[in-house]
Order: structure tokens, then C-alpha cells, then sequence
């Protein structure tokens, strides 16, 4: 043998010594809780075993002791920083000292916005608040976090959730929340004015039935009723009639009281007259002695005819009679004017008493119905019904701060689930270990040329349990997940469909019932006889009032102010509805294959335990590949006899005679009863019994050795020593 065959052959069993070591560990329980066992078992044979390297066994063969400090990996994103080597690393480099760094740099900054608010002191007032204080401590938090890979990892994996279900259904309570704000809310409102609306016509209608009836049982009250009426309205033309009439006394008032002074004046101005000048016979003789007087003077003391006192005597005597200077028919005058004005007063006096009148009804005749429409006991006021919708409305106040707490817990959840799978990941390597990575195709080829036995491809059977990370293809529960989702998004696509539907019908409802109520005329009263006067100023306007006061009473029925007036549906929530519900379901197809990325992400943040899951995943394949094909045709054998002894499928063989006349598999559904792959009309191998429903793909006909399981007699033993 040369070098290289000697070399291979050493490989080969170095290789069978580890996998002994293997299922000795195994068959002694020697595996912890957290599977460490087997992500610590290193393929790679031209190194020593990982296993090797980090666990030392104790000659009694107890379970291995971990080191403390095991190596670190070349590729880890982040090394942590070893205090034993600490002279060899920067304080730069050292995570501990560069988070320090960061806080500090924080804090500083902080103090400087303090420092500028100090010095704004307005802005201060109204920027420096609780949610400041609260903001300031989060990302505080955040910066200490985000320095720890697991923080990291954990924060990347939150955004890699993000198309899982707990994120989806925070976009349908997104959704449901802008239908309560939204359609719902609108739905209420109009709900609130229809009920308005009906109260509204349903008065009007009492209204008009309550007058009918009062005409009907109590004849005299409307009598009664019509009378007052036009007592009213002749009291309105009164006060009228005496607003006209104390325009009028006014002017009169006032002459009289300037008639009035100026007569007293007039009085005053003869007394003082008289005292001054005195009686006429009394200013004659003082006049006639005053000339005798100047005469004297000027001619002396002989007589003349000027100085004959007699004389002025015989003139004055004729003025002993008259006691004053003015007129006495003054008095008769004045006299004459004031009967005038008492004569005005008595005429006004006169036309207020002619519309002074009183009615009184003395009427005993009463009917038990009259009592039943006065009664308001049970009368609702429009007042009352608002406040009782409003008391209901508030109850959807607390319908969206329960819809914000379900967003709150649903974001948490998110978060939380990141924190499990980050801890399954690490602390389990069979969970969700069913991803063919690049570290797994690297192994696969080191195992082929070690022990020439490759994992890929993987076989119908295994197709169906294992992917590779970056395949469009599904697994069989990614898809029921996928369909699970849809069930749930078409009904809450129906519920949401719902709600815009009914808020804008009903809209439409009461957009419908306000035109042709507008369109439609209001009741009128019958037509009658009038008399119309025209022009004739305000003596016309006092005959148009008395006449219009015995016209009969008519009552006038608005009916357009009960008419609703809708509020319009905010279109822009019904897009963003529909936005959502969309964005939801691009979510449903790419969660599958968001959700692969968290493995990308943790082989990112943490190659060594990728590499050691891909190991597992491929001891997993070789050591189950030996018996999945045997189960899943003991399987397929099982549910074959359960459905015959139940009488499920009486005409199979019916069936399977046509489908084998040419119409096999050209039907959706059509499946390999082995691996359960989806058959096409090239690749389907149908049983040659008539009435067996055997059907299978190429290469699991192939490993039957060309013979159906279900039927065939030699299964236990071709197939079985086949496997």
C-alpha cells in the first residue's frame, strides 16, 4: 500500500472509533439536559475531535468535565474578552471597557441637553416631562443591551419575526383598531342620528294624533282652544293698537304741558305787573298828577287848564272799573283747552276698553282618552335618548384601550418568542434542525471523503422532512401553518369586510332617506276662504290683524327637521384597512421563509454551535435512513387497511380503473402513498390490480423492488430485507 491509501485508512478508522465513542455516550445516558453531547462531536478528520478538545473523561467513564475556558472560535462575531491574555488587548477592544465608554459618552451628553434647557428655560417647561425621563432610560437601556451579543442576536431575531403569527395578528389588531376608529365609530354615529330621526318623526306623528284625537273625544276643549286663540291674537292687535295709541297721546301731552307753562308764565307775569304798575284808575291819577306837577314848574303857579286836577279825574273815572291791565277771558280760554285734552284722554280711554274682553268655558264633559294623551309619564325626551347614547358610546372608549393592550402584549410576545428560540437554539440541537445549511453541505463533503457515504440528496421520504435554508419548497408544517393562516385572515378579511360594508350601507341608508325627504313636500291644510285688505297704512294693518285673529287654526307639520344628516365614511381608513390586511397576508407567504432567516442569524452570532447542529442534523439523516422508508410503508399499510375495514372508500377500484384508462394524474391531489410527493402524468406508477389504490412516484417504486405494498404478498419479506 503507498502513503496516501495508508493515510486514508487511518481516517477511516479514527472515524468508526469516534462513532463508537458515540453510541457508547448514548447508550450510557451520558447526555446532558441541553444536548451538549452531541453538537460537541467534531467530523472533521484531519483535526482532533471538538469533543476532545473541550471535555476531559474521568478514567471511571463518568460523565465528561467540561473545561471552563474552552477555545474560542476564529469566526465568532464577537470574542469575548479573555482577562488572562488581558495584556494583549486594547482597552478598545475589550467590551466591558468600551460599554463604560458608551455610557459615559451618554451620560455627558445628556448633561449638555440639560445644560441647554437650563439656558431655555420655556422650552424646558414644556420638552422636560415624564415621556423625556422615560425615552432618556430606554435607550440608555438599548446602548447597554445592544454592547452584548446576545442582545444583539436577540434584537435581530426580533426583526426576523416579524413575519411570524404573533407579528400578523399585531397587524389585524392594527387593522381592527382603525375599523373601531373608523368604520365603527361612523356606524354608531349614524346609528345615534337614524335613532334621532325616528324619535324625532315619531313626536311629529304624536303630535298630530294627540290634536286629532283632542278634536274628536273633547270637542268643547278645541273650542275652547280655537277661542283662546283668537283671544290671544286680539291681545297681540291690542298691545299694538296701544303702542299706536300712546304714540299718539304723547305729542297731545306734551302741547298741553307747554300750554300748561306757558299759561302759568303768563299768570306770574300779569301778578308782577299788576304789583308793579298797580290798578289802571290808580296809574291814571299818578300820571295825571305827575303832568299837574311838571305844568306847576314850567308855568308856574298860575292856572292853567293843564293844572286842572278835575280834568284828569273826569278821564281816570272811567278806568275805576277795570282791576288790571290784561284780558280776564284768559281764564275762560284756558278753561276751554283743558276740556279739549280731557275729551282726548277719555276717546283713548274709550278704544282700549272695546278690546278689552274676557271668555270663560264652563264645560264638565271629559273622556278617559283626553286623560291618557295628557299623561307624559312614560314621554321621552330627545335630551334623555342622547344621554343615553352617549353613556354607550363611552363603552367603546374602553374597546380601544383594550385593543392598544392586545398590541402591547402581542409586541412583547414577539419579543419573548425571539428570547425562547434564541435559548431552544442553544440549549436543544434538535430544535428546528431541519435546515440543510452551508455548514451542513461543507460536513457532508468531508464525511464522503472520510467514510465515502454522502447525506445529499436527500430521498423522497426525507424531502418531506428536511429543506435547504434557501429552497423556495416547503415543509409539510410550514404549509399547515400557512393554511392555518389563511383560515384565519379570510375570516378576519369577512369580519373587516363586514364592517366597512354595513358602515357605508347605512350611510347610503340615511343619504337615501334625506333626499327623497327633501324632495317630498310638506303636509299642508285645507284650502279656505280669506279676506284679504291691502294698503290702508296702519288702520289697514289693525283690520288685517283682527281679521287674521278669527281665521281658523291650521298647525303646520315640519317634517324635513327630523330629516338625517349622516355622517360620511373616512375613506382613507378603509385603504388603510385594506393595506394592512394586505400587508398581513404577504406576511402569511413569507413567514415560512422569514422565519428560516433566525437560523441565519444565529449561525451569524454563533458559528461553532451552527457547525455542531449541522453535524447532528447530518448523523440524524444516515442513522434514520435506514428505517423511514420502512415506516412510512408500514404506515401507508396501516391507513390502507383502516379505510377498507371502515367502508370509506367502497368504489376505489372503480376509481382506480379509470384513473388507469388514461386519467391519472391529471387531478390536483394526486400523491405517492409512500412519500406523499405530488405526482404529474410522467412520474406516477399506478398498482396493475384493479382494486388496489396503490400509486407511487419512480424512485419509491424503485426501492419497493417494482412491488406494491399494498397488495403484494412478498413486502415482508423483499422490501423488508431490502431495508
Amino acid at each position: 500500500m503507498n502513503q496516501p491509501e495508508i493515510e486514508t485508512e487511518m481516517k477511516r478508522r479514527q472515524w468508526q472509533q469516534h462513532d463508537i465513542y458515540r453510541d457508547t455516550l448514548i447508550g450510557r445516558s451520558m447526555i446532558s439536559e441541553v444536548g451538549l453531547v452531541q453538537r460537541n462531536i467534531n467530523f472533521e478528520p484531519d483535526q482532533e475531535p471538538e469533543y476532545r478538545k473541550c471535555r476531559n473523561p474521568s478514567p471511571e467513564g463518568d460523565a465528561p468535565i467540561y473545561r471552563l475556558n474552552p477555545p474560542e472560535d476564529p469566526r465568532d462575531p464577537q470574542p469575548e474578552c479573555n482577562f488572562a491574555e488581558n495584556g494583549q488587548i486594547t482597552p478598545s477592544k475589550c467590551r466591558g471597557n468600551s460599554l463604560l465608554y458608551f455610557i459615559a459618552g451618554y451620560v455627558v451628553g445628556i448633561l449638555l441637553v440639560l445644560i441647554w434647557y437650563y439656558k431655555n428655560p420655556q422650552r424646558a417647561s414644556s420638552d422636560l416631562n415624564l415621556k423625556w425621563i422615560f425615552i432618556v432610560v430606554l435607550f440608555l437601556v438599548l446602548l447597554i443591551l445592544v454592547q452584548r451579543r446576545p442582545a444583539r442576536c436577540i434584537a435581530a431575531l426580533c426583526f426576523s419575526s416579524l413575519p411570524s403569527y404573533q407579528f400578523r395578528a399585531v397587524i389585524i389588531a392594527l387593522a381592527l383598531l382603525m375599523a373601531c376608529l373608523g368604520p365603527v365609530k361612523n356606524i354608531i354615529h349614524n346609528i345615534c342620528i337614524l335613532a334621532n330621526t325616528l324619535y324625532c318623526g315619531q313626536n311629529v306623528l304624536i303630535l298630530a294624533l294627540r290634536l286629532m284625537q283632542r278634536i274628536i273625544y273633547d270637542p268643547s276643549h278645541s273650542v275652547e282652544e280655537s277661542f283662546q286663540g283668537t283671544l290671544t291674537d286680539v291681545r297681540k292687535l291690542m298691545n299694538k293698537l296701544n303702542k299706536l295709541l300712546i304714540n299718539l297721546e304723547r305729542p297731545i301731552a306734551k302741547i298741553h304741558d307747554t300750554y300748561k307753562i306757558c299759561v302759568d308764565w303768563l299768570g306770574l307775569q300779569k301778578d308782577h305787573f299788576d304789583y308793579k304798575m298797580g290798578t289802571p284808575y290808580n296809574r291814571c291819577m299818578k300820571a295825571g298828577n305827575l303832568s299837574i306837577t311838571q305844568c306847576q314848574s314850567e308855568f308856574g303857579e298860575e292856572t292853567k287848564d293843564c293844572c286842572n286836577k278835575e280834568l284828569f279825574n273826569w278821564f281816570c273815572v272811567s278806568l275805576n272799573t277795570l282791576k288790571t291791565f290784561f284780558n280776564d277771558n284768559l281764564q275762560w280760554t284756558q278753561v276751554v283747552i283743558e276740556e279739549i285734552f280731557q275729551r282726548l284722554q277719555l276717546c283713548f280711554l274709550k278704544i282700549r276698553f272695546i278690546f278689552i274682553t274676557t271668555i270663560s268655558f264652563d264645560h264638565s264633559l271629559k273622556f278617559n282618552s283626553t286623560s291618557l294623551l295628557t299623561n307624559t309619564k312614560d314621554h321621552l325626551h330627545e335630551q334623555d335618548i342622547n344621554q343615553h347614547l352617549e353613556s354607550q358610546r363611552l363603552k367603546f372608549f374602553f374597546v380601544s384601550l383594550w385593543l392598544d393592550l392586545i398590541i402591547f402584549i402581542l409586541l412583547l410576545t414577539v419579543i419573548l418568542q425571539s428570547v425562547y428560540f434564541w435559548f431552544r437554539f442553544l440549549a436543544n440541537g434538535n430544535f428546528e434542525n431541519v435546515y440543510i445549511t452551508k455548514d451542513f453541505e461543507s460536513f457532508d463533503e468531508q464525511h464522503y471523503q472520510v467514510k465515502e457515504v454522502r447525506a445529499l440528496p436527500l430521498s423522497n421520504c426525507e424531502e418531506n422532512q428536511y429543506v435547504k435554508i434557501s429552497s423556495m419548497r416547503l415543509l409539510p408544517q410550514e404549509i399547515s401553518v400557512m393554511y392555518r393562516s389563511c383560515v384565519f385572515l379570510i375570516i378576519t378579511g369577512i369580519q373587516l369586510f363586514c364592517i366597512c360594508f354595513v358602515d357605508y350601507s347605512l350611510y347610503s341608508l340615511l343619504m337615501l332617506m334625506s333626499f327623497h325627504g327633501h324632495m317630498t313636500a310638506d303636509l299642508k291644510p285645507t284650502a279656505y276662504k280669506k279676506i284679504v285688505i291691502k294698503g290702508g297704512g296702519k288702520i289697514g294693518d289693525i283690520l288685517r290683524e283682527l281679521i287674521h285673529a278669527f281665521e281658523p287654526r291650521t298647525s303646520k307639520m315640519n317634517t324635513r327637521r327630523c330629516l338625517p344628516v349622516p355622517g360620511k365614511p373616512k375613506y382613507i381608513r378603509y385603504l388603510w384597512i385594506f393595506l394592512l390586511y394586505l400587508l398581513a397576508w404577504l406576511m402569511v407567504f413569507w413567514e415560512p421563509y422569514g422565519l428560516r432567516q433566525r437560523h441565519r442569524i444565529m449561525a451569524y452570532f454563533y458559528p461553532e454551535e451552527s457547525s455542531r447542529r449541522a453535524q447532528d442534523l447530518h448523523y440524524t439523516i444516515l442513522k434514520e435512513r435506514k428505517t423511514v422508508f420502512n415506516s412510512r410503508c408500514q404506515r401507508a399499510r396501516l391507513l390502507n387497511a383502516f379505510i377498507y375495514n371502515k367502508g370509506i372508500l367502497s368504489s376505489i377500484g372503480w376509481w382506480n380503473s379509470r384513473q388507469k384508462c388514461g386519467f391519472r394524474g391529471t387531478l390536483i391531489g394526486q400523491s405517492c402513498t409512500i412519500c406523499s410527493k405530488q405526482l404529474t402524468r410522467s412520474d406516477n406508477v399506478p398498482c396493475d390490480l384493479p382494486t388496489c389504490n396503490g400509486i407511487y412516484c419512480r424512485m419509491c417504486f424503485q426501492e419497493c423492488n417494482n412491488l406494491c405494498i399494498l397488495c403484494s404478498s412478498r413486502y415482508d419479506s423483499d422490501i423488508l430485507e431490502f431495508g
